[in-house]
């Protein structure tokens, strides 16, 4: 009838991408067919309110308004059959598909164009359809994409090591009954932090999973924001946070122990680094004499790389020239990484030797008649002795 089909085809609101559908039932109440063709217009900004007026008046009304034509990139409404022919005396029933390619909101003037002329045909051979047999609205509206994180914040736990690429579980789930369309962006601090796959499409009803892969090659504490791109959707903040660790280098040793030293004479220790992480450290050997020190030590290397889980032996060197104990501190170094130490220790000391007797009388002698008496040379040190006679006499001797 006139007055239902002046009411407006409502569709519920529908994410783009989906499809929903309404049926509108037309009835031929004529006794001969009726060619027919659907044509749809957008509205214009305000229609005049006729509904008091009479039937006639009400059509006359509505069909002097200059509706625009749609645009075919913006319609969402679509009607089948589009064209065809009402049977004679007899109920034909039409679907209307809403499919909104925007979150938006869409009304358009639907009309049902019939010809009673007997088929006169346009100038490109078309059939002329001359009335307007009825005409309704439809309206619609493009709804948001509905998707979610779980977990919106990612934690990595414990310390990381630096260097060393590490990653996470992260859903995408879609409540929805149509796809969505996903893509992550990196906002602040994300150098390093990746999401795999960065894009893509999220079945309807259903969950994606993706990683999250990090890596950084400082040490310190890494806290990042991104954020998931929804197309039709809102934006989806995440967070990713973890803490890393610089690659560590052990010395095998508790000491470095040099033991007793002879003043002005070389010595040497060996102290082995050992890299107890799975990525590879730039160290450097420092000293830190203590209080007192001043006997330098030196290096064979003072610098280098190791690789992952490598050990290097490096030989440690001190030529002291005073009488002191050697206490320092030998610093390891790591780009990125912790600082280790151990400890050198050596006591200089210089030779030292006493003799039993300073003096001794040897009587009366006879030539060529050998005399002897006995000396003993006691090292006072734990380090050999190197000794010489020298004989002077403490006074001229005159026969």
């Amino acid at each position: 009838s006139p007055e239902e089909a002046r009411r407006a085809v409502e569709f519920a609101p529908q994410i783009p991408g989906g499809v929903s559908t309404q049926t509108i039932t037309v009835r031929n109440r004529a006794d001969v067919p009726l060619p027919f063709k659907w044509v749809q217009f957008v509205p214009p900004p305000e229609l005049p309110d006729t509904s008091g007026l009479p039937g006639a008046a009400h059509a006359q009304r509505r069909t002097n308004v200059k509706p625009r034509p749609t645009n075919d990139k913006t319609q969402a409404f679509f009607v089948h059959p589009e064209t065809g022919t009402l049977a004679a005396s007899t109920e034909t029933e039409f679907v209307v598909e809403f499919r909104p390619r925007a979150v938006d909101s869409y009304q358009r003037l639907l009309r049902l164009m019939v010809d009673v002329q007997d088929h006169v045909m346009n100038a490109d051979g078309s059939l002329e359809f001359d009335t307007q047999l009825l005409e309704t609205t439809l309206e619609g509206m493009g709804s948001r994409s509905h998707l979610a994180l779980e977990p919106a914040f990612v934690s990595f736990a414990g310390q990381l090591l630096s260097g060393k690429a590490f990653e996470q579980e992260l859903f995408l789930v879609n409540t929805t009954m149509v796809d969505c369309v996903f893509s992550f962006e990196k906002l602040k601090n994300a150098e390093g932090v990746d999401v795999e796959p960065s894009s893509g499409t999220v079945a309807a009803d259903s969950k994606k999973r993706c990683l999250v892969k990090i890596q950084s090659q400082e040490a310190g504490r890494l806290q990042a924001s991104l954020q998931c791109r929804v197309e039709h959707g809102p934006l989806l903040p995440l967070r990713v946070d973890a803490e890393f660790a610089g690659p560590t280098v052990w010395f095998l040793k508790p000491s470095i122990d040099f033991g007793l030293v002879k003043r002005g004479e070389a010595a040497q220790a060996t102290c082995v680094l050992r890299n107890t992480s799975e990525s590879p450290a730039r160290w450097s050997l420092t000293e830190q004499p203590h209080h007192g020190t001043t006997h330098p030590i030196s290096f064979s290397e003072d610098r280098g790389e190791l690789p992952a889980l490598a050990q290097r032996t490096v030989t440690v060197s001190i030529h002291p020239q005073d009488i002191s104990p050697l206490r320092s501190t030998v610093l390891c170094r790591v780009e990125g990484g912790a600082t280790t130490f151990t400890t050198a220790r050596a006591d200089v000391v210089a030779p030292k030797a006493c003799i039993s007797r300073t003096s001794f009388d040897l009587g009366v002698c006879y030539v060529d008649v050998k005399v002897k008496e006995t000396i003993v040379v006691q090292n006072l040190t734990k380090l050999p002795a190197h000794f010489k006679w020298d004989v002077n006499l403490l006074g001229a001797w005159d026969p």
